[in-house]
């Protein structure tokens, strides 16, 4: 029975969608099931029930676990009272037909929704799969990123940043001590958003940036490269990170050498005539 205090997940949704849809075209193919009136058709893992409702306003309920051989049936009225725990016997009378009929038509059903429930477990399976996957890949940037920061830590800053309020990227490289230029990298989602809580990027946008000056006065971020990688390129992404904080720490460097030892200039000599 479903309960109405769960709460729905992406992966509950995902599963109950196939396990409709394997249930619904298992029923299709079959034309002793394919016209009849079936509602409230649920599944949850390794469970479900479907109601099969009759011209006289009553309804047969029926449950399957993997767990229990056969079927279970409840039996009743559409009055919203609860169901009489029934049998194959008490439900033919319900289903206006001979028992053995009744049987042969409960037991399709119930195969039905068997398929139903292997589907719900096969979707689950590969969600559960495709979400160590994304997660490995997230932990992989992560500690990418934190060591890029370590190679270079004197030269090169990792800051953790939201960009739909401020910041370039949920990952940002900063020259240290100044934000004239950064590497950002922001999280793309397939199927949800920033706003789901069980969010995992399946690609990464990444942009390398500078501050430039226009002719406004004001000095607004312009983009010199850009790129998109998938999660499973995720060492692309940090080889292009990597190449951007050598660069900014070469920068640095030849600036530091340079400002400890000014290029000598020399006597100056007088013009030649």
């Amino acid at each position: 029975m479903p309960d109405d205090e769960s709460i729905e997940t992406a992966r509950d949704r995902i599963a109950d969608h196939r396990a409709r849809s394997a249930f619904e075209a298992d029923v299709d193919s079959d034309p002793a099931l394919a016209n009849l009136p079936f509602a409230q058709l649920w599944f949850a893992p390794g469970v479900a029930e479907v109601g099969l409702f009759t011209d006289d306003d009553r309804v047969v309920m029926v449950a399957v676990d993997v767990n229990d051989l056969g079927h279970r049936l409840r039996t009743g009225p559409l009055s919203g009272r609860p169901l009489d725990i029934s049998d194959t016997v008490a439900a033919a009378p319900t289903l206006g037909l001979p028992e053995n009929e009744a049987a042969q038509l409960l037991a399709r059903i119930e195969q039905s929704l068997r398929i139903g429930i292997t589907a719900y477990s096969l979707a689950t399976a590969e969600y559960d799969a495709e979400e160590r996957r994304l997660t490995q890949n997230m932990n992989v940037l992560t500690d990418g990123l934190e060591r890029i920061q370590r190679n270079n830590n004197t030269h090169v800053t990792l800051a953790y940043e939201d960009p739909l309020t401020f910041g370039g990227g949920h990952f940002v490289l900063y020259p240290s001590g100044n934000t004239r230029s950064r590497f950002t990298i922001e999280e793309q989602y397939t199927g949800t958003d920033w706003s789901d809580p069980d969010r995992l990027p399946t690609s990464w946008a990444w942009r390398a940036e500078r501050h430039l000056p226009n002719t406004e006065g004001t000095n607004p971020w312009r983009v010199s490269a850009r790129g998109e990688v998938q999660s499973d390129d995720v060492a692309v992404l940090l080889t292009k990170a990597a190449a951007w904080a050598r660069r900014t720490r070469d920068i640095a460097v030849r600036s530091e050498t340079l400002k400890q030892n000014p290029p000598s200039r020399g006597p100056l000599e007088p013009p030649h005539l």
